[in-house]
């Protein structure tokens, strides 16, 4: 292996009984065998030192410190990759960008018009919602190749998972549902009834709720899950035709694009009411995604051609950026520095710069690329 060695480090901090948060950094080893490491985590946490860790090998080892645990596992080996993952519906693949070089570097066959892509937080798995024969397809991330194929509801679209990585909930539109996987076993452990034509789901960060865009409904209709019961505890009415589901990184606000007026709703989790007005963004927009601080919203306009920006601070679309034909869904990297955009129309990826909001790159992927999903994979 040529040039510097890294160590990849994965830490997972717990505070209490709370769900943990992981990341991934990588730290030159310059010859030494033992490393020390400073990860950011976002509050209440606040940034991690660890001095004196193992390298190349060490894990998991998992430490406690009154209610904080923290468990690391390091690997030797080149700097962790951030990567993208985008499905193509049109030919049943999902391409793999390296967002370093912003080339694809692998492309996975997987099922029948695959649709959403969702990361696990240690980065070694992806799920794939395959719209066209019902099943999730999961993705070894160290190979890129499928480990299991998981039959779900009829016609899956969006899918999310839980901050601990245990669950990932899955939208099935054609049948109004909801599918729960357990990620240890890959099997289905509940299925909830949701409204018409559910679209997309979000799960807070303390994993008790989940909420559900349902497309179909009028007037639209955000369902909110109780996690613990698998059972629908409220409802609530938002704009015309939900599509986008995403929730802030502390759980106060849930973020809903509503495809049908072109706006975004917001929704207090405290009382589950919206608040302020809707924001108004372009037309049509499908997918919405935050950035991992929160201080962002971006959605993708799929008629205008565009992307909104939102400061969530003031709710308030702060640029409007060009892409490409179609586009229909966002990921932003881990440090919230550029941000991806599917274009179903043209058969690439738009790369925006998220300080100037200018396109910097367009990758050419497969046929009409629909969802993305962008993680951090350690590999040795």
């Amino acid at each position: 292996m040529g040039g510097l060695l890294t160590c990849c480090v994965t830490a997972t901090v717990t505070i209490g009984t709370g769900l943990p948060v992981t990341l991934i950094v990588g730290v030159p080893k310059n010859g030494n065998s033992l490393v020390d490491v400073t990860i950011p985590f976002p509050a209440p946490i606040g940034t991690l030192t660890l001095v004196g860790i193992p390298c190349p090998t060490l894990g998991p080892l998992t430490i406690t410190l009154g209610l904080v645990t923290v468990t690391i596992s390091v690997v030797e080996g080149a700097a962790p990759n951030i990567l993208a993952y985008v499905t193509n519906y049109g030919d049943g693949t999902v391409s793999v960008i390296d967002t370093a070089t912003n080339m694809v570097t692998s492309t996975v066959t997987v099922g029948l018009r695959p649709v959403d892509a969702v990361f696990t937080p240690n980065g070694t798995r992806v799920y794939i919602t395959n719209e066209g024969d019902g099943t999730v397809s999961v993705i070894d991330t160290a190979t890129n190749m499928i480990i299991a194929t998981v039959t779900v509801g009829a016609n899956p679209q969006g899918a999310t998972i839980t901050r601990d990585g245990t669950r990932v909930y899955v939208a099935n539109s054609a049948d109004g549902t909801v599918s729960v996987i357990d990620t240890a076993t890959n099997v289905v452990i509940a299925t909830v009834t949701v409204g018409f034509l559910p679209s997309d789901v979000g799960i807070t960060p303390n994993g008790t709720r989940g909420y559900v865009s349902n497309f179909g409904s009028n007037p639209g209709e955000v369902s909110v899950i109780n996690t613990a019961t698998n059972l629908v505890i409220d409802t609530i009415i938002v704009g015309s035709f939900p599509s986008g589901v995403a929730i802030t990184p502390d759980g106060t606000r849930v973020y809903v694009s509503n495809w049908g007026d072109g706006t975004v709703s917001v929704i207090d989790t405290a009382t589950n009411m919206t608040i302020g007005a809707p924001v108004i963004v372009g037309s049509n927009p499908l997918a919405i995604s935050l950035t991992r601080d929160g201080t962002r919203a971006y959605t993708t306009n799929s008629t205008d051609g565009t992307i909104s920006v939102i400061d969530t601070a003031t709710n308030v679309v702060i640029a409007t950026v060009t892409v490409g034909s179609i586009p229909t869904d966002v990921g932003t990297t881990p440090d919230g520095t550029m941000a991806y955009v599917t274009n179903f129309g043209d058969g690439t990826v738009s790369v925006v710069d998220a300080t100037t909001n200018m396109v910097i790159g367009t990758v050419s992927v497969g046929t009409n690329p629909l969802g993305i999903g962008i993680g951090t994979v350690c590999r040795g």
